[in-house]
Order: C-alpha cells, then structure tokens, then sequence
C-alpha cells in the first residue's frame, strides 16, 4: 500500500544480507516496524530502549547533583579573601626578615558606638538607631535639648541625632548628619541615589499619636516646622581608624570628611548590585593593597564581620578607591 505516513526504508545488515521496514506514522510520531518480527517481539525491543534511555537520564541526573554539591561545598569568596589576608597569623615583613606581632587590643566600647554613629567634622557625637528597637531608645534616652534629629522622608529610615554638647551646631555638621540619614533609609536598598532629608527640634518630636491612630515601635510623630535638605546623595564612606601609639583599629563608618579626619585608608559606597558579604571582602582587600606595611597589619587583623557591619542594608558598590592623607 502507498499510503503518506508509510515510507519504505532499506537498511543493509552484513553482506548484501537486505531486508525491509517500515515508518508508520501514528498520532504525529514515526514508529519503526520490523515487518520480521512480530508485533510483541517489536514491542519487546521498544521497551528495552526506553528502559535503557531511562537508565541514562537517571545517571544524568545522579551526576548534576554530584557537581551541583560540589559547587555549593566550594569556598565562598569571603572565605578565601579571608584565607589570604591571613586574618588569624598576619606577619609583616621589616628589615631583612619577617616578624610577628600582637594582635590589636581590643578597646572598651564607648556608650555611642553601640548605635551607628560618626564624630563629624566639628567633634560632635551622631548617632542613629540599627533598628526600631534602637530609634526608640535613642529618642526616649539620648535626646536633649538643643539636640537636633534628622529622618529621610521614606517610610523606613534610622533618627539620626547630633548631640550638641549644649552648643550650637555648626551648619557643616548639619550637612553631615543629613548625608547620615539618607544613608541609614530604605532609599538605599530601593537603589535611589537622592533622597530629601529634614530636621527638627527635640520637643516637635513626640510618641502621642493624633487620634485615632497608633505608632508601632521605633516610629514618632513630627509636629511643627522642619527644615529640609533636598536632593541628599545617598552614599557612605567607610574606613579604618587607626592608633599606632595604643595599638588599636577599629572600622568607621559615615560621611565622606569625617571618615577621612580618621582613617587614613577608606573607601565610599553608593547603592549597586553586592551583597554585603561580597563587598565587605573587596573593601578590605583595597585597603590592604594601599596600605604601609605597618598600616597593613591592623587591616588584616579586622575581621570581615566588621566591615560589613558598617555596610547599609541592601546592594552597594564602591565609587571611590581607598585613599589617604
């Protein structure tokens, strides 16, 4: 019969040994019959090469979950930039041979670096709060009067509170700890690269809600005028203060002058695609390469975690090299 979905087929098996199949098309897909055999012997060999097919995808997949786990146990690169910095037996080379030093001392924490904070560039305290727990604290017990408190205009961002010391604040200091605010907000991990900042006095600040209304914790109603800061650039630099004569280090975070006033590596952050882990990593090494042998030590001997607990919450990237004085 010559129908369209039969087609003849001639295979050659040996020598001149010819015998002939058929292709019949059944329900959109081409089957091979061996008109030699019978219809169980045909179903028999189908049977055989899927079940050998089967055995294959099954090793297939035995084989991708092996690699797949391999690749989860690797190193994370944190771990390795961690590894060759050598952060538990850092040596510096002097002279004509290496030598080993002590540790940086640990300092007792002063009451402020307990929150996020930065001395600005006029010798005031800012501090802000890491959490809703924190931004209750600081406004229940840190504010005073002539204080000042700063707040990003997003839902989601730290008080921020320049602690006057009964002075007044200087306007560069002002500047500062609205750079501060806009750093410590949700601006930074929706990516935004401005956000309008403002500030008021410590009695405009209150945890009387208007009627009918509740503050959760961490939050406060501003009532009264406030002074505006718009188009703040949401960036933060981040570096490492360190003391020779009592052989301390610890890593500072904050506006770009202050940062620089006391760490003489550092490097500026902006919101952008690392993870918090990746980057803190990468800082560290860019200080590392910048710095004098004896500078170099105290920045092998921080670890990761300090680096990144500097880091605002979100992506970021660095805009700036380290640099010094």
């Amino acid at each position: 019969q010559a129908e369209d979905g039969i087609r003849d087929v001639e295979r050659s098996r040996g020598l001149g040994d010819v015998y002939k199949r058929q292709i019949l098309d059944l329900g959109g897909k081409d089957v091979e019959i061996d008109f030699t055999k019978t219809p169980e012997e045909n179903a028999s060999k189908y049977y055989d090469e899927a079940k050998w097919a089967k055995g294959k995808i099954t090793g297939a997949e035995a084989a991708l979950e092996k690699t797949e786990k391999k690749i989860y146990e690797m190193p994370k690169p944190e771990d390795v930039i961690e590894d060759m910095v050598g952060t538990e037996k850092a040596i510096v080379i002097e002279g004509n041979g290496p030598e080993k030093k002590e540790k940086p001392k640990k300092v007792k924490k002063r009451w402020y670096e307990y929150y996020r904070w930065f001395i600005s560039s006029d010798g005031l305290v800012v501090i802000a709060g890491k959490n809703a727990q924190q931004n209750e604290n600081i406004v229940k017990k840190r504010l005073e009067p002539n204080d000042l408190v700063f707040h990003s205009d997003i839902q989601g961002a730290a008080f921020v509170i320049v602690k006057s010391e009964g002075k007044t604040i200087p306007q560069q200091t002002i500047r500062e700890a609205s750079e501060f605010a806009a750093a410590h907000s949700k601006a930074w991990a929706k990516g935004l690269g401005k956000i309008d900042v403002f500030a008021a006095k410590p009695d405009q600040v209150s945890k009387t809600p208007d009627s009918g209304q509740s503050l959760p914790k961490g939050s406060f109603v501003i009532r009264g005028e406030r002074s505006w800061f718009r188009d703040v650039p949401i960036k933060l630099s981040i570096g490492l203060w360190i003391n020779h004569e009592e052989g301390w280090a610890k890593v500072i975070a904050g506006p770009l002058m202050p940062v620089r006033r006391l760490a003489k590596y550092f490097v500026t952050l902006r919101p952008g695609f690392s993870r918090p882990p990746e980057l803190a990593a990468r800082i560290k090494r860019n200080l590392i390469m910048k710095a004098t042998p004896d500078d170099k030590y105290f920045i092998e001997q921080t670890p990761l975690d300090d680096f990144q607990g500097q880091i605002p919450s979100g992506m970021s990237d660095m805009i700036e090299g380290a640099g010094d004085f």
